[in-house]
């Protein structure tokens, strides 16, 4: 089943269910949004219809074929962390290559030779990467750390201490925010009033 006139974004790999909450949470304060965990079936397809955009959380690493059925040239993938480059060349391959790729700065350095048209990367103290964490500080109840992005630094402040995969979950989503040109400054505050880490 292929979703027409939709933004449908496939979020892959180990830290896939971070990503995807973070995700959400950017991209409801502006859009309806469907969050589902797999590829849909029959009633989340009706559901769907009824939404912007849709976040699909799959481990596509099974099953990369499956991304040939529901994508678009409008589509985003989102890899994070996968350890094996045949899984990662393989849902590549099933990707439209003018659609937006988000990936983990570590897994495109190890991809040496590709080029992507639309490509975000992001990463931990990777100052190649285009979404860059550093200053990381933990508190009692606080996390707080700098994103450098086209020179620009952003500084973010979230409850709890997070873990490596939470601040890597912040970063894939503000890789999306930027595709869907939503305001960086605007996402750092919004995660500062109200957001949470939650098991899902």
């Amino acid at each position: 089943m292929r979703i027409k006139n939709k933004r449908v974004i496939i979020v892959s790999g180990e830290r896939r269910r971070e990503a995807a909450q973070v995700i959400n949470f950017v991209l409801k304060q502006k859009y309806s949004v469907l969050w589902i965990k797999g590829f849909p079936g029959f009633f989340q397809f009706l559901s769907a219809l009824r939404k912007e955009v849709i976040i699909i959380e799959d481990d596509l690493s099974l099953d990369p074929q499956k991304l040939k059925g529901i994508i678009s040239k409008n589509s985003l993938l989102l890899v994070t962390e996968i350890k094996s480059k045949t899984r990662i060349k393989k849902i590549l391959a099933a990707f439209p290559s003018k659609g937006f790729l988000v990936m983990d700065f570590s897994i495109a350095r190890r991809l040496k030779g590709k080029s992507f048209k639309r490509l975000f990367t992001f990463g931990i103290e990777r100052k190649k990467a285009d979404f860059y964490v550093s200053n990381i500080s933990k508190g009692e109840e606080e996390t707080n750390f700098k994103v450098n992005y086209k020179g620009n630094i952003i500084p973010f402040w979230t409850k709890g201490q997070l873990s490596e995969k939470e601040v890597y979950g912040i970063l894939s989503a503000l890789c999306v925010g930027e595709i869907f040109r939503i305001n960086l400054s605007d996402i750092s505050q919004r995660i500062r009033d109200s957001f949470y880490f939650t098991e899902r």
